[in-house]
């Protein structure tokens, strides 16, 4: 009984870890796409990155029954979200390198995929 307890309560903590990484990224969204205030964009992830607890290898969501899984989801995201910003802002330095960590960091994730083809160099 206390295994299923103790399991139970496991569970309900990485939903409430959850709840704030949807949060911090409904945040983040907001200040880049709608506010398009990109330095409060880059601090909030900044700080998200510093104090946020370490990503499950396993973080999911179920509802009706389904559960879906998402692997490094929400890191890769918020660091894709910050280069975006700083790429926005015309500091292309600071997103080169940020994109680059992000594609050396998460070669597999979908994040660093699109990060790397960033770095693509054009063809004139």
């Amino acid at each position: 009984m206390l295994k299923k307890i103790l399991v139970k309560r496991e569970l309900s903590q990485k939903f409430e870890l959850q709840d704030d990484f949807r949060i911090v990224q409904a945040t983040i969204e907001e200040l880049i796409y709608v506010e398009r205030n990109n330095p409060s964009a880059i601090n909030k992830v900044d700080h998200f990155l510093r104090v946020a607890p370490p990503e499950s290898v396993l973080a999911y969501t179920c509802s009706d029954g389904n559960c879906h899984y998402f692997y490094d989801w929400y890191i890769s995201y918020f660091r894709y979200m910050r280069a975006l910003a700083y790429e926005q802002m015309g500091m292309l330095d600071q997103a080169r390198d940020s994109y680059y960590e992000l594609w050396q960091d998460f070669p597999k994730n979908v994040f660093g995929a699109i990060a790397g083809k960033k770095l693509m160099p054009v063809q004139p």
